[in-house]
């Protein structure tokens, strides 16, 4: 799926990490299209269109790892 970045699973759904929800916005349907990462598993991880994804990057000298930082509304619950 080109070059995604690897995202570390930490702290996304079940369904997030099977590529059935948005990564964003946690939205199942409709169903999210666009690529965002890949896990080191090999899963695609995917956002809907109208949302935005911002990748914290790790340093990690041998892999690119990526974390997605929780929203706002995650960190008050």
């Amino acid at each position: 799926m080109g070059d995604l970045p690897l995202i570390d699973a930490t702290g996304l759904t079940h369904a997030q990490c099977l590529g059935r929800e948005c990564v964003s916005c946690r939205k199942r349907f409709p169903r999210p299209s666009v690529p965002v990462g890949q896990l080191d598993t090999g899963e695609i991880l995917y956002r809907c269109p109208e949302c935005q994804v911002v990748l914290e990057v790790l340093d990690a000298p041998t892999r690119r790892i990526a974390t997605i930082p929780q929203s706002e509304s995650d960190r008050r619950s």
